[in-house]
């Protein structure tokens, strides 16, 4: 469960379980995020998926498209976790 704990004018922090993190305001859908934010978003999103949260997770909670939090993972060189369950049917 996300609650917000305070605001300022370019972030919002929230507390995701125990932990406080800080997400960009720009993060509202259509905005464009580049250059220093993109990359502080990043750091900031590359730790949480790290420790196992999926990449709908974030998405959700950021309010951006799954599509958006793939691309800046990727782009900051973030390993990306395979799909998980059985890829082979087993025959017979």
């Amino acid at each position: 469960m996300i609650s917000a704990a305070g605001s300022t004018a370019d972030s919002v922090q929230l507390t995701h379980g125990s932990q406080e993190v800080l997400v960009a305001r720009t993060l509202a859908r259509g905005t464009r995020v580049t250059g220093a934010e993109r990359t502080r978003l990043a750091a900031e999103l590359a730790p949480r998926y790290a420790a196992g949260e999926s990449i709908r997770d974030l998405a959700a909670e950021t309010g951006r498209s799954y599509g958006f939090i793939y691309n800046v993972l990727k782009e900051a060189g973030v390993p990306l976790r395979g799909r998980g369950g059985n890829t082979r049917r087993r025959k017979g």
